[in-house]
């Protein structure tokens, strides 16, 4: 299931994981002072993808939180 941010909770990740389904998240945030706050409400939520014009941030992103 690919959706925006206007349409993610937890609840609706948790209702199509639980019909095993993947969620994919197309991020909205175009200003980069804002784009780490975004990515850590989309992985709290559990997401199973984000898709964004800037993957090198977000990996650098994903690997100094996961060092922490």
């Amino acid at each position: 299931m690919a959706s925006d941010m206007s349409h993610i909770s937890k609840s609706f990740v948790k209702q199509l994981h639980s019909m095993k389904v993947k969620v994919f998240v197309d991020e909205s945030e175009d200003d980069p002072e804002k784009w780490h706050q975004e990515w850590s409400k989309l992985l709290s939520l559990g997401v199973d993808g984000i898709q964004t014009d800037q993957p090198k941030a977000l990996l650098e992103f994903i690997s100094s939180i996961e060092n922490q």
